[in-house]
């Protein structure tokens, strides 16, 4: 199996009988559009003469784009979790504080120390 560039279609639309100018034709077309993508592909990365004519290595520098950014999407769905998971602790430090400072209110300094304590357990729980 022949691997095809632009190069070899054009080298083959030149070995063309010349009773056949519509395939010759068809084979430059072919070595065009070739060519386009080719330059597509090189517009994906990030530019630099290592790039330049060499599909095989953009279409590494594309994938290994592709890798990071879904370690990125990952690491930002974990760092989201987390989030979701520390505002939720947030919210129960709060409500536990509350708690704390209307039994305080409540019921005078008798009551405050295992308010304190139960404030101090629900701190404690969110390091």
């Amino acid at each position: 199996m022949s691997t095809y560039t632009p190069e070899t279609l054009r080298e083959s639309a030149m070995k063309v009988a010349l009773g056949t100018p519509r395939h010759a034709e068809d084979l430059l077309a072919h070595a065009d559009a070739w060519q386009a993508l080719i330059k597509q592909i090189e517009g994906l990365t990030a530019g630099g003469s290592e790039y330049v004519n060499n599909p095989s290595r953009c279409l590494e520098e594309v994938q290994q784009r592709l890798k990071i950014a879904g370690k990125v999407a990952a690491e930002r769905n974990d760092f989201r979790q987390r989030l979701e998971a520390a505002e939720a602790r947030e919210t129960e430090l709060v409500e536990a504080l509350k708690s704390c400072l209307w039994r305080m209110e409540q019921y005078g300094y008798s009551a405050m120390q295992s308010t304190i304590e139960r404030a101090r357990a629900a701190i404690k729980g969110a390091k």
